[in-house]
């Protein structure tokens, strides 16, 4: 059991991303880009191959890959893409 507490975490992200982009994590490998693996963090849609991340804030920003810290509010939903 993975329990979750609120809080700040860092996570890997595959592109650039600021406080004011919704959280997505990715569910599905990319067919030619290596960075793009399931469970790294990034902001855009990808129809069935990322999910919304509700309940979750960027708390800084990165111009490419690489970590950024997280803001968990305590509780958060996964919605699909």
């Amino acid at each position: 059991m993975i329990v979750a507490i609120a809080g700040l975490y860092w996570v890997p992200v595959e592109e650039a991303v600021d406080e004011s982009k919704d959280v997505r994590i990715r569910i599905v490998d990319h067919a030619t880009d290596p960075i793009k693996k399931k469970g790294m963090f990034c902001t855009t849609l990808e129809t069935g191959k990322t999910v919304l991340v509700r309940g979750i804030t960027y708390d800084d920003k990165v111009a490419a890959s690489g970590t950024v810290p997280i803001r968990l509010a305590g509780y958060f939903e996964l919605v699909a893409d």
